[in-house]
């Protein structure tokens, strides 16, 4: 399965070369990866929201709602170091806790979907969106913060009244399109983790450990 797949090879300091036929040019033969934790995801309503960031100040086109249970969630964000970027840009994000996933359910319905139009993925819990849309795209101090914040860390954060994280930007490398998440259950069918997959895979594979070191 992709996320399984995924799950083995995001290894922090991991490297990937880009696969035959890539959709995107890139500088280098050789890409290191590195996993970023963001602040913890606060969930009060058990319902994780990924949408693209652009879209808060408009009705929604389309849920991707997935239910994490509610609580504070640990967000990890796997950079890949390509182009100009500090960071890179993310390829893929997990809410959530994937070493305890025993079973990946991939993406089945327009629920586990998440387009984007601007290559822009945030992550919030989905009773904020209200509240989000003005805090962020209607506040141009905000906005540049979270933005540039993006650029420097490989991710944005909204912090509530009581310095809780509201809400995640990161830029997926996919882009424009729709990408899948998958949910992660434990050995009870626990929801424990849910996956992001910004479709990088299809343009970068990981080079074998005879060409460069793998470790965490």
């Amino acid at each position: 399965m992709m996320a399984e797949y995924l799950v083995s090879v995001l290894l922090d300091g991991a490297w990937f070369q880009r696969r035959d036929g890539g959709r995107f040019p890139v500088d280098s033969d050789r890409f290191k990866l590195r996993l970023v934790s963001a602040p913890g995801l606060l969930i009060d309503s058990g319902v994780v929201a990924f949408e693209e960031f652009y879209d808060l100040d408009y009705e929604r086109t389309g849920d991707c709602r997935l239910e994490l249970g509610a609580k504070e969630w640990p967000l990890t964000m796997a950079n890949l170091l390509e182009g100009s970027l500090p960071l890179g840009v993310t390829i893929a994000c997990f809410v959530g806790h994937p070493a305890d996933v025993v079973t990946w359910e991939p993406p089945s319905s327009q629920e586990q979907m998440v387009g984007t139009n601007y290559g822009t993925i945030c992550v919030y819990d989905r009773v904020n969106r209200p509240l989000l849309a003005g805090l962020t795209l209607k506040d141009e101090k905000t906005l540049t913060r979270i933005t540039d914040d993006v650029e420097a860390n490989g991710f944005g954060v909204l912090r509530g009244s009581g310095g809780e994280n509201l809400l995640t930007l990161v830029q997926c490398y996919g882009g424009v399109g729709t990408h899948g998440v998958w949910r992660g259950l434990d050995s009870n069918g626990t929801p424990v983790c849910l996956l992001a997959d910004m479709d990088a895979m299809s343009d970068f594979e990981p080079v074998d450990v005879a060409h460069a070191p793998v470790g965490r």
